[in-house]
Parts: structure tokens; sequence; C-alpha cells
């Protein structure tokens, strides 16, 4: 049963090395064009180890915006990384990228970003992404400096804390990766920091970084561990509710976009929000066949989710006749009603490829 309104019917052209594909049954959003007085909110979810989703992002942006109006991208990932996205939007310095995980490392994620710039040149109203998630902690100490390097005259509690973070030996002590304990222990630390200053912030720092500056003192998200559901359901909520946009687009792990969990009693992002007043929910995610899944050097598995993997294979006779093409959206209604109990619909993926680390040759 469909949970919610969002987007156009949609098209997907997948340029580059790997030709030109179209999308099928584009004609499945068209029906979420209808004016609305509540927030909606289009969730995909993805496998981080595939490069499908990266390459298909920036014409799933494109499309968006150019036929809904839709400006915001949420994205799985803290305020601290958000900043170095936008930063770059505006800029076109790759620098920025280089401090983002996904487009710092990735291939396929730094061209879709590239795109994304020459794009974002021609709207009149420019893309915004926010993040939802915890920030990782040289991700958001780098985000804190970025912004104090702009002013030349500086609080002394500034002062200090850009002398920590340029410091000899910040880089080996905190990471970029999960946070661990003395990772959490310097921002608590640092956020308390900041907050104890928070009239001090506001007389120097301009509108727009302070509002970078609020979006890290109020993420509730801290790390990978107990609680981090919740708080990305908070983060959501928040963001959205307060935005005086009402059209949003969430690429996410797909844990997240379910309405039930296939593997765990829990109730995940997409169902909490999805219960949520004012805001309404198209929730979907990418199924890979025959299609490649790693993250190294290593040799890389063959996914085949919608013939071999549960739920989906119960249905695989149907599925497989929605979805014989590269791309396909496969809405899950009439035979494949009883999917719907975890999505609203499912984007098969066929023949992808793993992505590549950007220190490795192209494939």
């Amino acid at each position: 049963m469909m949970k919610s309104i969002l987007t156009a019917f949609l098209v997907i052209i997948v340029a580059g090395s790997y030709g030109q594909t179209e999308i099928s049954n584009k004609a499945y959003f068209r029906k979420f064009l209808k004016p609305s007085q509540e927030k909606n909110l289009l969730i995909l979810g993805e496998n981080h180890g595939s490069m499908a989703s990266a390459v298909m992002y920036p014409t799933f942006v494109k499309y968006l915006t150019r036929k809904t109006g839709l400006r915001t991208l949420l994205i799985e990932f803290g305020p601290s990384e958000a900043y170095f996205y936008n930063k770059y939007l505006e800029t076109g310095n790759e620098k920025h990228l280089n401090y983002t995980l996904y487009a710092g490392a990735i291939r396929e994620w730094r061209d879709a970003w590239k795109m994304l710039y020459d794009y974002n040149k021609k709207l009149r109203k420019p893309i915004k992404v926010i993040g939802i998630d915890f920030d990782r902690t040289r991700t958001m100490a780098y985000a804190i400096y970025s912004m104090f390097l702009n002013y030349d005259q500086k609080p002394k509690f500034v002062e200090d804390l850009m002398k920590e973070i340029s410091g000899p030996d910040f880089y080996s002590s905190y990471t970029i990766s999960y946070p661990n304990k003395k990772d959490i222990e310097w921002a608590n630390k640092t956020k308390a920091l900041l907050r104890s200053n928070i009239d001090s912030l506001r007389n120097f720092l301009s509108e727009k970084d302070m509002k970078v500056f609020r979006e890290i003192l109020e993420n509730k998200a801290i790390n990978y561990a107990d609680g981090r559901e919740e708080a990305l359901y908070e983060n959501t909520k928040r963001i959205i509710s307060e935005s005086a946009d009402s059209r949003f687009f969430l690429l996410i792990g797909r844990s997240h976009a379910y309405l039930n969990p296939i593997f765990a009693d829990s109730n995940r992002l997409a169902k909490r929000i999805s219960q949520t007043p004012g805001i309404r929910i198209c929730t979907g995610s990418i199924l890979y066949e025959d299609s490649e899944f790693g993250v190294s050097k290593d040799k890389p598995i063959t996914l085949f989710e919608i013939s071999n993997k549960d739920p989906w294979k119960a249905f695989y006779p149907e599925i497989n006749k929605e979805a014989s093409g590269e791309y396909d959206i496969v809405p899950l209604t009439k035979k494949l009603a009883p999917l719907a109990h975890y999505l609203d619909y499912i984007l098969v993926a066929r023949k992808q490829v793993r992505y590549t680390l950007i220190n490795q040759k192209a494939k």
C-alpha cells in the first residue's frame, strides 16, 4: 500500500563509459505530482558496495529538480560532510570533495558530484545538501576549521580550537570511520565549547555559517551503535518540519528504507517517518540481479537478489516480467502486493559492477 507521494514519473539515463540506459515504467510516479499541504519525502535504498546508485544519482536529482522543483538532498552522512558537498556545489573546487567519504574515495561518486556541479550552476535556486547521520570526527573538525578560516577577527577560544585541529597530532589521533570512544569524547567536548560560546559565535559568524553550526550542534546521531535509528528519525523529522521546502530526496542504506524490516525487529527510519503527521513518503530500494558487490581489491561477489533472496525470490517470475532491462521500477501492487509490507516499489538493477576506488585503476 502506498504510504506517500513525491515525485513525477522517472527517467534514468546512465551516461559515460557505460552507455545510455533508460529506466522502464517511468509513468509510475505520475500520480505523486498532485498538490499537497504536507511535506513529501522520496526514499531510495541502496547497497553501498555497488556503483549503480552513484551512476543513477545525478539523473535522479536532475529529473526531480526539473519536474517537481525539489532542491533539498538528504544524505546518510553528518552535517559536516554536507557542508563540504555544498561548498563544492558553490565553488567547483574539488578540494572540498576530498573531505567527503564517497566523493573523496570513490571514482563514480566523484564523477556524480561533478555532473551535479555543472547542472547546479544553471539553476536559479540551487541544490542544497543536508546530512541526517552522525558526523565523522575529522570531517567535523575540518568543517569547523574551514568556516573559521574565513574570518580575520576571531575569539580566543576559536583560535585555540583551530590550533588544536591543525596541530601535528590531530590527524593521527582521530578518524573518519565510525566514531570510537576517543572520537566521541572529542566531539562532545567541542560541541560543549561551542554551545557555551554560542553568543560569541552569533556575533562574528555569518548567518549561513551559523546555520551549519546549528546543524552540527543539534545533530542527535553519535555513532553506528544503538540508538542510531532513532537519531536518524529525529534529525530527519526536524529538518523536514523546519524547512520551507516541501520536497526531499533521500538516498540511504536500504535497511533504513524498509517500512517493515526483513531481518530485524526494530522500526526503521522509513517506518517511523511514515507514521509522522505532516510528512508523506514513497520508499523503495535498489535490488541487484547478476550484479557485482565489493569494496576493495578482493574478488567481488555476485548478487542475485530477486532470484535467490527472501522475500523477493518467491515472487521472482512476477518481478522478472516487469524487470527485464538494466534499470526497472517495479511497483509493489497487484500480484506483488504482499511485498508492499516492506516497500512501495523496487528498482531492479541488472549487470551492475562494484565501484572503483580513486586510487585504483578504472575498469
